[in-house]
């Protein structure tokens, strides 16, 4: 797996939202540079140390482009610009975080430097594109299937398989033409969920009683 947190709050928020440029360090090692780029778990207090792991949502982007190449049905559960993932799938969890870290929340990794391509006012420059490599990592996540909604369990696993064997995590991943970021299922476990019946009130009202707004807006007078 390659790392590259785009979507890291600071990065977000400084260089896109306010605009600003963000500065290019010169001084540093590449494994110094590489490990800015980590994503790590939410610090909750002083005490507790942040955990190397990736968000859920790199799951579900790759399971959304996991879903061009699986049916549920006779239709596709993704297309390039839409997707039924949601109607059947829903994840509990923000943060995947990695099996077997140490007392510091790691797991080994080491710094890669490639070279990319810049797009400059046409022409293309070349540049180094560093990036933390984690050459072997397990994780686990959980998703809740309403059974339904007509999708098999049996699909799913399809998805899932789909998605570590064409799609990937992170950088340079197989759907970028990359080989980084695959993955394999190790390991289900089932816990069939109870139905929590929910009652909906339901209010109905003589034009007499009705509250005002609602008098309003069906047009009655007052």
């Amino acid at each position: 797996m390659l790392q590259n947190p785009g979507n890291d709050p600071d990065f977000l928020d400084i260089v896109l939202r306010q605009k600003q440029p963000s500065q290019k360090r010169t001084d540093w090692t590449v494994q110094q540079e590489a490990g800015t780029k980590l994503y790590r778990s939410e610090k909750k207090s002083e005490e507790t140390i942040t955990k190397m792991g990736f968000p859920t949502q790199n799951i579900i982007a790759c399971l959304v482009g996991a879903g061009r190449y699986v049916k549920s049905g006779k239709n596709q559960i993704s297309t390039a610009k839409s997707t039924t993932l949601f109607e059947f799938l829903d994840f509990p969890d923000d943060f995947c975080v990695f099996k077997d870290i140490d007392k510091d929340g790691n797991i080994p990794w080491h710094g890669f430097l490639a070279k990319g391509n810049l797009d400059s006012g046409g022409k293309k420059v070349a540049v180094a594109i560093t990036r933390p490599r984690i050459p072997h990592w397990e994780t686990s996540f959980t998703v809740r299937l309403d059974t339904k909604r007509g999708v098999s369990r049996d699909t799913v696993v399809a998805l899932v398989e789909t998605a570590g064997r064409k799609i990937g995590l992170c950088d340079w991943n197989p759907i970028h033409r990359g080989r980084f970021g695959r993955f394999i299922i190790s390991k289900m476990e089932i816990l069939p969920i109870k139905d929590a019946k929910v009652e909906i009130p339901v209010m109905e009202y003589e034009a007499a009683d009705a509250p005002v707004e609602l008098r309003e807006l069906a047009g009655i007078a007052a």
